[in-house]
C-alpha cells in the first residue's frame, strides 16, 4: 500500500491557499546514511546525529504508522526507521536555515509528536524559541493550543473554578448528545448507533458485588509517550489489571476497547483485542471484554462502577 503521500499535500495545498508556503525538497545526506546503516531497532531508538537526538524524534510517528508501540525488529521496519532518520535529518537542516532567513517570533506545530513537527519545534527550542502546539479541541471545529505538549492536554484549572449556570447548562447539553453517541472528534463519528447493557450483561453483573470499566487507548497513539510513565505501555498496565482481577473474584471488570482499533484504514496491529485472545482473559468469570465495533454506550457501566479505570485518553 502506497503512502498517502497525494491526498497529504493536497490537503496542505488547500489548507494554506493564499499563504506563503515554504516546500522543504529532500536532500539525502550519504554521511548519516553510513552511520545508520546495519543498526538494530534499539541502536535506531536511541541514535543521535550531530546532537540531534534523531531515533527519539521519529521513534512516535513511526510507531502510529505502523500502528503499534513495540516495533518488529525486521528488515521493514527498520528501512521505515532509516527513512524517517534521514528525513528528520533533512528537516532540521532545511529548518536551521528557514529560521535564519525568517526569524520569527514564534513556530506553531501540529500534534508535535510525528517527526516532522518534533524535528522542527526541538530546532525553534534550541533556538530559543517560543512553541506552541496545537491538536484537535474536544468540541467540533475546535483545537487546543499549548506551549506545552499538545498530545497531554495540559489544562490549568484553578481550585476556585466553579461552572456558572450558563456553562452548567452547555456542558449538559453536550453530554446529553454524548450519552447518545451523536458527537464527532476530528471529524470523525465513532458512534453510526449506540446500545445499552442487554439482559444478559444485567443478569452476569447481578452477581457481583461491584462493577469496574476499564477504557483503553490504541497504543500507538501519539499521547503514549507521556502516559507510560509508572509502566512500559498499555498492555503491561493491562497484565497488572488482569492480576488484580484475579485477586478480586467479587468484582466485574469490563475492559473496553477503543473504537479506532478497527477504523478502516487505521486498524491496529497490536490491540486489546489481540491481548484479550493471547492472554485468555475472559476465561476469567469476572472479566467481560466489549470489542471496538460494539456500539455499547460506555456510560451506562459507568453510572453503574464501583469506579472507572482509563489508560490515558486524548
Amino acid at each position: 500500500q502506497e503512502p498517502p503521500c497525494h491526498s497529504c499535500i493536497y490537503q496542505a495545498k488547500t489548507l494554506y491557499n493564499g499563504a506563503k508556503v515554504h516546500w522543504f525538497g529532500l536532500e539525502r545526506s550519504s554521511e548519516l546514511e553510513r552511520a545508520i546503516s546495519g543498526l538494530n531497532l534499539d541502536e535506531l531508538s536511541s541514535f543521535t546525529f550531530r546532537a540531534i537526538p534523531l531515533g527519539a524524534l521519529v521513534l512516535p510517528g513511526l510507531r502510529w504508522i505502523l500502528r503499534r508501540y513495540n516495533l518488529i525488529d525486521d528488515d521493514a521496519t527498520r528501512f521505515f526507521f532509516r527513512e524517517y532518520i534521514l528525513s528528520a535529518f533533512n528537516i532540521s537542516q532545511r529548518f536551521e536555515h528557514f529560521l535564519i532567513v525568517t526569524d520569527p517570533q514564534t513556530v506553531v506545530v501540529f500534534n508535535g509528536q510525528f517527526y516532522p513537527e518534533a524535528t522542527v519545534k526541538w530546532v525553534a527550542r534550541k533556538h530559543g524559541l517560543r512553541v506552541i502546539s496545537h491538536e484537535v479541541g474536544l468540541q467540533p471545529m475546535t483545537g487546543f493550543f499549548t506551549e506545552g505538549e499538545a498530545t497531554i492536554y495540559p489544562i490549568d484549572i484553578p481550585e476556585e473554578f466553579d461552572l456558572d449556570e450558563a456553562q452548567n447548562a452547555r456542558l449538559d447539553e453536550y453530554l446529553e448528545k454524548r450519552f447518545q453517541g451523536n458527537f464527532s472528534m476530528a471529524g470523525v463519528k465513532f458512534w453510526p448507533d449506540m446500545k445499552g447493557l442487554d439482559e444478559a450483561f444485567l443478569a452476569k453483573a447481578a452477581a457481583f458485588k461491584q462493577i469496574v470499566p476499564v477504557f483503553t487507548n490504541v497504543i500507538f497513539d501519539t499521547s503514549q509517550p507521556h502516559a507510560n510513565t509508572v509502566f512500559a505501555d498499555m498492555i503491561a498496565w493491562l497484565d497488572l489489571l488482569l492480576e488484580t482481577a484475579e485477586l478480586h473474584p467479587e468484582t466485574l471488570f469490563v475492559i473496553r476497547a477503543h473504537p479506532d482499533e478497527m477504523r478502516a484504514g487505521k486498524e491496529s496491529q497490536e490491540s486489546v483485542a489481540a491481548w484479550v485472545e493471547s492472554r485468555q482473559a475472559t476465561n476469567a468469570q469476572n472479566v467481560i471484554f466489549v470489542a471496538p465495533d460494539e456500539f455499547l454506550s460506555s456510560y451506562e457501566p459507568i453510572q453503574r462502577s464501583k469506579l472507572v479505570l482509563i489508560y490515558n485518553s486524548t
